[in-house]
């Protein structure tokens, strides 16, 4: 994962109902949410704001806040539930980190200097565990850290202890270790490794890399959440599948970009039908592992831009795209799926959106076609979402009966707005509707223990 620089919408005191995730442990709003965090929490109004989220991903020195109390316990006297992970790269180490301090680290470092590891540094001690492009040179990914051999289980133990000695037997110890790859999809090193030169071969290292972490940590009472992406593919769904079948399975898995992305320096990308179908129908496949899709753009709240087919888009576009999808793939059966929203801002991301509460689903995702193109919907008990996951605009959508649209403008009072018979939809546009007799959002009492948030955020 790049390092993400995330932002704060407007914020509200959003009610969370009771129930429980797919390992019966987090109470869960109708859109449960998690983020991530790379700067150092130092106010109390992050350390609020943080504690909005099912779970997140921060840094290890952001433990400590600006009065030096416990920011971990500083969260959960807000909230008792969330679950907070410490972030951590797979697949290499950089070679100038030994000057660094564990505090400060992101990959297992150890380049020369074995930190006391059991096993020595990885440049002197262990050439072994580098992947080799085929003239027997060592392979740098794109942003630098030096390629090891996933697949090897011994690289699995030293990545293992490692992570034992810079996260868990310190002070900053969280809930769980995130894991950052490896990905199920053969990255783009500066030379293809002689040993995993297709996805195929790639993707069966990164799932033993996998299996051998989290069967390691579990052991030791951590949780797991890896960053592993492909949900977009058959093959994808399948490795995702696999490791939910396992008795050992991470506690977590991500797709990193999904529906919508700022990558490629774009505005925002939407993925292609394909891929958004793939995802969503991955997300309906999984029962146990909690699935978490991200979402971003490249954007602040208010701006507009141009996407990757060339069409004008605005950034609230973009994020009801993403919600959208999102909502026609949530689980809610096992209750184990999780959003997230960022954009281009340096504060934790709230938007009003994720106070809607359409209730419980009718059903899964249908899909009617216009001409060529598939329109995508799902009934809730409140209201319904409908998507264009296509690039041709639509106009004149039949609805199932009259409704409300909701949109950002609207978000915290829809309900008195103009009854709609028909919607349209253009290419990479998503759309909440609630229907007539609809007369707030919910409100839905807090489970024990968990304290409302303060407003002011």
């Amino acid at each position: 994962m790049a390092i993400v620089m995330v932002s704060v919408g407007s914020c509200l005191g959003v009610p969370v109902n009771s129930m429980l995730d797919a390992q019966g442990q987090t109470p869960q709003r109708f859109i449960p949410v998690f983020t991530w965090y790379y700067y150092d929490i130092t106010t109390s109004e992050q350390e609020a704001a943080l504690s909005r989220y099912n779970f997140s991903d921060v840094t290890r020195s952001s433990h400590k806040d600006h009065l030096g109390r416990n920011t971990w316990e500083v969260i959960r006297s807000l909230n008792p539930a969330h679950e907070i992970y410490l972030y951590e790269f797979s697949y290499g180490p950089y070679d100038f980190q030994d000057r660094y301090s564990a505090v400060d680290l992101n990959t297992i470092s150890r380049w020369n200097d074995s930190r006391g590891h059991s096993m020595g540094n990885l440049n002197k001690d262990h050439p072994e565990f580098f992947l080799l492009d085929s003239k027997g040179g060592r392979i740098r990914d794109s942003y630098g850290v030096w390629v090891m051999d996933i697949g090897l289980q011994a690289y699995v133990d030293y990545w293992v202890e490692a992570v034992m000695a810079d996260i868990i037997k310190m002070p900053w110890k969280a809930d769980g270790v995130y894991v950052d790859g490896p990905s199920f999809l053969l990255p783009q090193f500066s030379a293809v490794p002689v040993k995993y030169p297709t996805t195929e071969k790639w993707s069966s290292a990164a799932i033993s890399f996998i299996r051998g972490v989290t069967s390691a940590l579990k052991k030791k009472d951590v949780k797991v959440w890896f960053n592993v992406g492909e949900t977009r593919s058959l093959r994808g769904q399948a490795n995702w599948t696999f490791l939910d079948s396992l008795d050992d399975r991470p506690d977590i898995l991500m797709e990193e970009g999904m529906f919508a992305t700022r990558y490629n320096n774009y505005f925002v990308a939407f993925c292609p039908e394909d891929a958004c179908k793939n995802a969503i129908d991955t997300m309906q496949s999984i029962k146990k592992i909690r699935v978490a899709m991200s979402s971003n753009v490249n954007a602040l709240p208010g701006d507009t831009g141009i996407d990757n087919f060339g069409k004008q888009v605005t950034y609230w576009d973009a994020l009801y795209f993403a919600l959208t999808c999102f909502l026609l793939g949530k689980n809610t059966v096992d209750n184990n799926s999780y959003f997230s929203w960022h954009d281009n801002s340096k504060t934790v991301v709230w938007v009003d959106e994720f106070s809607i509460n359409l209730g419980n689903a009718v059903g899964n995702y249908q899909v009617t076609k216009y001409g060529a193109v598939n329109v995508y919907w799902r009934e809730y008990q409140s209201g319904y979402v409908y998507v264009n996951l296509s690039d041709r605009d639509l106009s004149g959508i039949n609805l199932p009966g009259p409704c409300r649209r909701v949109t950002h403008d609207n978000v915290l009072n829809p309900f008195e707005d103009s009854i709609i018979p028909t919607l349209d939809l253009p290419a990479h546009r998503g759309a909440i509707l609630i229907k007539p007799s609809v007369t707030s959002w919910r409100s839905i009492q807090l489970p024990a223990g968990m304290r409302a948030v303060p407003q002011t955020l």
